[in-house]
Formats: structure tokens, C-alpha cells, sequence
């Protein structure tokens, strides 16, 4: 006899109804007797979902990115930097933006000095046509999530390279890697570069498999469409990560990849994060 997997349930099936399909649905290689069993199990796992742990990146240089420029251009001079200074509390651009529109510094000197700051290497430019066949194969909902665009994969080295505008995006990153188990490597890109990386990602129509994202509002949504993938995959596999705003879940079948992405807010105080009990 095989026993439902719900801490909460005592229900027993008959071994072989369980192994024909023909009782209950699996998760994880876990079965439980009921949608209604998997979907309270989800909700308190994903709950209990512990935050992206900070690493593996190189600490933000503590260098600010005017005297980072202030170094590397002969053409700034302190005096000129102090007037950027005092012209940006008024414009309320960013240092960077401030000096580039007083004609004092080039958008790839700024480039080069956010990545010195932030310990990675940069692009001057991006080719967005190879992006159309969704390289990483994530949804474009979980690219816009992450604010992180794969440009390249490298499968033997189970490397995936990206393209993020400043500041960089380290929580996104170390949700990235948590979730696929692959090392990421960031490129920083210009703020203007970034839409047209972003409208190319997976638009390719031959671009093959690849995942699908489907729109959640809450929890219970989540629940409810995983347990409806799992009726039909007794092979399905979830994968999630938590990053403030986000939680990210990835559902992986025989032939299926879904992402599902859930804006998030405190679980001990929002409705999208509520439980209901279990019935069945």
C-alpha cells in the first residue's frame, strides 16, 4: 500500500493503482492521493522557500564611479567633477548621465567605469539576433524578472553568460545559479542597449523547446497549475528560488518546462502568500 506524501493525510492506495497512474498524482518522485493533498504541500513549501544567499560574486568596489572616471579620463579634472556634482542634486541624474550630457565623458567611459566598479567585464554592443532562439532557455517572463538576458550558453562548462545594465543585479544573479545549478557570468550593457536585448529574447518562431510562463496572481494559482501538470507527468520535477520581489518556480517534465513567476510580498502578511485548508 502506498501512503499519501501530505504531512497532514493518513489516506492509503492500493500499490498497484499507484504505479499504473491510476490513483493520486507525483511530485518530485513524492505521491500523494489527491490534487487537494499536493496543492496544501506546495503552498507550505514554497512558503517555507528560503531567500537567494549573497555570493560567489566579487564585493561592490567601494570606489565611487566619479572618481573611478575622475582616474581613468585626462579630461576630467576635480574642478569639473564637483560642478557635475552640484548640477546633478538639481537634474537628478546619475553621475554618470550628468557628466555624459555635459559632454565630459563618453557613454563607454562611463560602461567601463561601472564594470571596474562592480568587478565584471562590459559590452560596448550585443548582437540581439542570436537572443531570438532563447539561449538558456528561460521565458521572457523570468528574464524581465531577473533583469537578466542570456546572450550566450556554454554547455560543456555549464556556463551561462548575461547581459544586465547597472547596478548590477546580484541577487538576481545568485537566483539564476541557484535555480539552474550553472555558473553565471555578467556583462554590464548600456541602459539604452538593454529593450531591444530584452524584445528579442525568445521571439525566434524555429527557436525549438524552450520554457513557457504562465501568469499567477497567488499562490493558490500556483498550486492549482502545477497539480495540473502533475496529473499528467508522473516524472515532474520543481525547482524554485526566492529574490526580493519574486518567487521563481520552475516545473520540469518529460517533455514540458514551465516557469511561473509570483510577485511577492511579506508571507506573513499578504493574502497572494495565504494558505487554505485542506480538503478533499
Amino acid at each position: 500500500m502506498a501512503r499519501c506524501a501530505g504531512t497532514d493525510c493518513r489516506r492509503w492506495r492500493p500499490d498497484v493503482l499507484v504505479r499504473s497512474g491510476r490513483a493520486g498524482l507525483r511530485l518530485d518522485g513524492a505521491w500523494y492521493c489527491s490534487s487537494a493533498c499536493l496543492q496544501t504541500a506546495l503552498r507550505r513549501r514554497l512558503r517555507n522557500g528560503r531567500r537567494v544567499a549573497r555570493r560567489g560574486l566579487a564585493p561592490l568596489s567601494p570606489i565611487k564611479l566619479g572618481v573611478l572616471l575622475l582616474v581613468s579620463q585626462t579630461t576630467l579634472t576635480p574642478t569639473l567633477l564637483s560642478e557635475a556634482l552640484d548640477e546633478q542634486k538639481r537634474t537628478g541624474l546619475r553621475i554618470g548621465a550628468q557628466l555624459q550630457r555635459m559632454g565630459l565623458v563618453s557613454s563607454e567611459d562611463v560602461m567601463r567605469a561601472l564594470a571596474a566598479q562592480a568587478g565584471i567585464s562590459y559590452l560596448s554592443s550585443v548582437d540581439p539576433e542570436p537572443l531570438t532562439h532563447a539561449p538558456g532557455n528561460l521565458s521572457r517572463s523570468a528574464v524581465q524578472a531577473l533583469g537578466l538576458v542570456p546572450i550566450e550558453v556554454s554547455e560543456d562548462k555549464r556556463l551561462i553568460k548575461v547581459a544586465c545594465t547597472a547596478p548590477l543585479p546580484r541577487i538576481a544573479l545568485g537566483a539564476l545559479r541557484e535555480l539552474t545549478g550553472w555558473m553565471v557570468q555578467p556583462y554590464l550593457v548600456a541602459d539604452n542597449a538593454w529593450p531591444a536585448l530584452l524584445g528579442a529574447y525568445g521571439t525566434a518562431a524555429d527557436a525549438g523547446p524552450r520554457a513557457v510562463a504562465t501568469p499567477v496572481r497567488d499562490l493558490r494559482d500556483v498550486a492549482v497549475r502545477i497539480a495540473e501538470v502533475a496529473r499528467q507527468d508522473p516524472k515532474l520535477h520543481l525547482s524554485h528560488v526566492r529574490w526580493d520581489p519574486y518567487l521563481w518556480m520552475r516545473v520540469e517534465g518529460t517533455a514540458h518546462i514551465e516557469d511561473l513567476v509570483l510577485p511577492m510580498s511579506d508571507p506573513g502578511e499578504d493574502e497572494p502568500w495565504a494558505a487554505e485548508p485542506t480538503s478533499h
